[in-house]
């Protein structure tokens, strides 16, 4: 079977969408997740530790912290 491509594009596209109130920071948390733990899909070439590292800290804010306006332009950073 073959693997869909998670980008960095993809999650940046998502991060905006949160920012700017189209999705929620739950919304946000469960579509990372999703990401994270499904093995159908693969990350972009060359960026798959910061791709993996993104989708942990957005799937986990018990963890890593609330998803703020400002976490989610640093995490945006780091995509770029």
């Amino acid at each position: 079977m073959n693997s869909c491509i998670l980008t960095r594009k993809d999650i940046v596209e998502k991060i905006d969408q949160c920012i700017s109130g189209l999705l929620t920071k739950e919304d946000l948390e469960n579509w990372a997740d999703h990401f994270e733990l499904n093995e159908n899909f693969e990350y972009e070439s060359k960026y798959e530790k910061i791709i993996a590292d993104v989708l942990f800290h957005l799937s986990s804010p018990d963890i890593n912290g609330d998803l703020t306006v400002e976490r989610l332009l640093e995490e945006k950073k780091m995509l770029q």
